[in-house]
């Protein structure tokens, strides 16, 4: 399953992006900074100023890029609307149709004609449309000037278009797998992204503690993450970029099959940590993630027992399986809606699976 990821709440007033204002004002009252070496009278004298509206613009400093990222996450309320809304209603037309294509291809009440254009069109959307959301969510991660984790979500949707319609999994794999290799980094720096907020100083290191979580997986040291966190990556990465290197056209030869199963067998792993979460405190939040967690899992049940039976089924179980992705997803980033909360990493990225 792969997901999109979750969009930044506009910084409370006060804020733009990771630069704090001094002396902020919110609808509270006055929180000040308070520089105890500051004469008094001086920082009375700024105390009225601010208060007749003189405040000077912290904006009047930032870069051109940092504006641009200021107007992204804090712009009109329409554009934030939209942003929130935009993936959530791409999804759910793959899941109508999908849903679509499977009922009228198992059904004697549709015509041949009608159910093949029901197929053919599912098959256009999944494969042209949904990638859209995907490199929505390499452009928010751009935004907050996560190089690295924009070309993650942006390069895989690209193989949407090249790759048969029972092989796109493959290149969300992709995805997946680096998100997941991206919480292993996060989980190393205590929850942050290490290099801050700078876009190449993060790039930069992200990549070097990359290669140290490869390190740790390829020579099973489990000192840091978990062995099922550290298969699950490994089967993801290895799995999707197997597939796609020997078997990017096939769908039940051997090395397909091998390639696979072994990506699904990693999104399984990484699905059960939704199913067996141990979140104690928030009943809601606990069954949204066992909720998606099962639809994610049984898609990639699907997906496997998709390489292994005729090639009518296999499109219906294929049909299925993006369907129930599909709604996984947009059942998360509605219900994340809702709270009024991004979605946890350990969320985001688990769904990537």
């Amino acid at each position: 399953m792969d997901t999109i990821v979750p969009t930044e709440r506009p910084a409370p007033q006060g804020q733009v992006l990771n630069k704090i204002y001094t002396l902020p004002i919110d609808r509270q009252g006055i929180d000040f900074d308070v520089d105890q070496k500051q004469d008094p009278r001086e920082l009375m004298a700024e105390i009225a100023g601010i208060l007749q509206g003189n405040r000077p613009d912290p904006k009047e400093n930032f870069s051109t890029w940092d504006k641009l990222r200021d107007k992204f996450f804090n712009g009109p309320a329409w554009f934030q609307g939209f942003r929130n809304q935009f993936t959530i209603s791409l999804n759910s037309l793959g899941i109508l149709f999908n849903t679509a294509a499977v009922v009228a291809s198992n059904s004697t009440f549709f015509s041949k004609s009608t159910a093949e254009f029901l197929d053919k069109k599912s098959e256009w959307f999944s494969k042209y449309i949904i990638p859209i959301s995907f490199s929505w969510s390499g452009v928010e991660a751009l935004m907050k000037n996560r190089l690295l984790e924009a070309a993650a979500r942006i390069i895989p949707a690209s193989l949407f278009t090249v790759l048969p319609f029972y092989n796109l999994n493959l290149a969300t794999g992709i995805s997946s797998s680096l998100n997941y290799l991206f919480e292993h980094v996060m989980d190393r720096h205590d929850g942050k992204h290490p290099g801050g907020d700078n876009m190449f100083k993060n790039a930069g290191a992200v990549f070097k503690s990359s290669i140290d979580v490869f390190k740790d997986i390829f020579t099973l040291n489990t000192s840091k993450e978990s062995l099922a966190k550290q298969l699950g990556t490994l089967f993801m990465s290895t799995g999707s970029l197997g597939g796609l290197a020997f078997a990017r056209e096939k769908r039940d030869t051997m090395l397909a099959r091998i390639f696979g199963n072994m990506r699904n067998i990693g999104g399984l792993i990484a699905d059960w940590k939704l199913i067996f979460n141990d979140i104690k405190n928030d009943d809601r939040r606990s069954f949204d993630l066992r909720f998606v967690g099962s639809l994610c899992s049984t898609a990639s049940i699907l997906n496997i027992l998709m390489r292994w039976v005729d090639p009518k089924l296999a499109r219906s179980l294929n049909h299925i399986g993006i369907a129930l992705d599909d709604l996984g997803l947009t059942y998360w980033a509605n219900q994340s809606s809702k709270r009024d909360k991004p979605p946890t990493k350990f969320l985001a990225n688990s769904l990537a699976a």
